[in-house]
């Protein structure tokens, strides 16, 4: 599943790391955060209003949107507007969880180096970079979440390769929703 995920957004995801680039200076770091709070805020209330499918077991979604707020404040950022509600279809199909948290659990790899970036700009894991060290921090997530992928069915690929190009369109909204 994941090789199948990887390929069909290879397009999408690149675009997605076009949009958020690098941050040099404390103010690419506030824009940065300032548009994936837009995204993730609404992405992880959605997940939350849906049960996830039995077959994900304990698995849960670690959510960053609260860490990303404090990150904000601690930059001197006012709290920003609520944003507006993801235009997601939630479900307990499994296929579209999969092919959401493939999104958001793939992240996490992409923090590792982000962490770095923010740290030479002076931030840490207690201040400014809380999210980046929540997500980069837990080394097990992408593998526990790689044993769901791996046990995804063939009825699960259409609605997670769907769900994965819906998830990483979202990002890319709110981040050029910020440039224009």
């Amino acid at each position: 599943m994941r090789f199948i995920l990887r390929n069909h957004t290879a397009a999408t995801h690149a675009a997605l790391d076009a949009q958020v680039g690098g941050f040099s200076t404390l103010e690419h770091y506030r824009h940065y955060l300032r548009c994936l709070r837009d995204f993730r805020a609404p992405v992880e209330h959605a997940l939350s209003q849906v049960t996830p499918p039995p077959s994900f077991g304990d698995w849960s979604l670690k959510p960053i949107a609260g860490a990303i707020d404090a990150d904000l404040a601690d930059l001197g950022t006012p709290p920003a507007a609520a944003p507006a509600p993801a235009d997601l279809q939630p479900s307990d199909d499994a296929g579209w969880w999969l092919g959401t948290l493939y999104v958001l659990e793939g992240s996490a790899i992409g923090a590792r180096l982000l962490l770095r970036r923010a740290e030479a700009l002076g931030l840490t894991a207690d201040h400014g970079a809380r999210h980046l060290a929540l997500q980069a921090g837990d080394k097990e997530a992408w593998p526990r979440f790689m044993a769901l992928m791996d046990a995804a069915g063939a009825d699960d690929v259409e609605p997670a390769k769907l769900a994965a190009n819906d998830t990483f369109a979202l990002a890319l909204r709110a981040f050029a929703d910020r440039t224009s």
